[in-house]
């Protein structure tokens, strides 16, 4: 089987976040706890947003910023948060003002795969205020990858209207797991 991949796009955002969140001492205290090979990569900003790298090195810059900044897993949530804000700005941000949270739930396991070539994402439940999805064979995968998918629902739901937003964790989610179920809610 071959070595699960994220899209380069996925360390661009983690880079934004840290610089625009830590400041430039923290980003490169985080740089100095990674492989020399990949740091360098990441400050030479030679990773193009279009193509496929190492999910283990995601891995490794998420437990990389935990370590400098001294934060948990909710730094992972934090960074999937903000990254997603981030995107979701300019000209997508008009259009999700027109469209429900229950739409973009229903575009949300396209978009996944569009990030992560491994695993599925479904939406086994969707109703007003209210949805449910699954993860599988998300190979790779550990606790602060999966909370920064979580962290980019939650902004992604926020953008479209939802408030009072309620993300919940319903099972798996954690280091080694390959899959994940979890439950929102909102008005």
């Amino acid at each position: 089987m071959a070595e699960p991949q994220v899209k380069g796009v996925v360390f661009r955002a983690f880079m934004r976040f840290l610089r625009e969140g830590h400041g430039e001492t923290t980003t490169e205290r985080v740089l100095s706890l990674l492989p020399t090979d990949f740091a360098e990569k990441l400050r030479s900003d030679t990773l193009f947003t279009g193509n496929w790298y190492p999910l283990a090195w995601y891995r490794q810059l998420h437990a990389a910023a935990q370590q400098a900044t001294g934060q948990g897993v909710e730094l992972a949530r934090q960074k999937g948060l903000t990254g997603v804000t981030q995107d979701l700005s300019g000209i997508y941000k008009i259009f999700l003002r027109i469209v429900s949270p229950e739409f973009v739930m229903g575009r949300a396991a396209q978009l996944f795969n569009l990030y992560y070539d491994t695993g599925t994402m479904e939406i086994v439940e969707s109703r007003r205020g209210a949805a449910r999805a699954r993860w599988r064979g998300c190979a790779g995968f550990d606790r602060n990858v999966w909370a920064d998918v979580l962290g980019g629902c939650e902004a992604g739901l926020a953008a479209a209207g939802a408030t009072r937003l309620s993300l919940r964790l319903v099972s798996g989610g954690r280091d080694g797991d390959e899959e994940m179920d979890a439950e929102a809610r909102w008005e």
